[in-house]
């Protein structure tokens, strides 16, 4: 089972994807803010994808996201953000590669689109 953190302030959008992610198979750990995900990195969660809302909200959350996604690794990472956010959007390829987002899904996104997106990152963890 693949293990995803899934970082989203808005508790209904939150409480839909990681429904819809456990539904698909997911192990999901769903939190609020990225602070609490670097939290959850540092007590030992071994993710095989983050997803995080990148629209940037307040000083305070730039650096948590920066920080959560800077210490990803070799973890993709799909950031969320509001289509009205067309300048995170129309960079995701240059920007986001050096911000270290694998891929950008917009708001608003379908269930399907989310599983879809998500199916497409993961990559399996080899046994050893």
């Amino acid at each position: 089972m693949t293990k995803i953190i899934l970082v989203e302030q808005d508790p209904v959008l939150r409480g839909i994807m990681r429904s819809s992610l456990e539904h698909a198979g997911h192990d999901v750990v769903a939190v609020a803010k990225a602070r609490d995900a670097l939290r959850c990195r540092a007590a030992g969660v071994v993710a095989d994808l983050i997803i995080a809302d990148i629209s940037r909200r307040g000083a305070s959350t730039i650096d948590y996201t920066d920080a959560l996604i800077g210490h990803a690794g070799d973890i993709p990472v799909l950031g969320i953000a509001p289509a009205v956010r067309a300048d995170v959007v129309a960079t995701k390829n240059d920007r986001n590669a050096t911000f270290g987002v694998t891929d950008v899904l917009t708001k608003p996104f379908s269930v399907q689109m989310l599983r879809d997106t998500v199916g497409r990152m993961i990559r399996p963890r080899v046994s050893v």
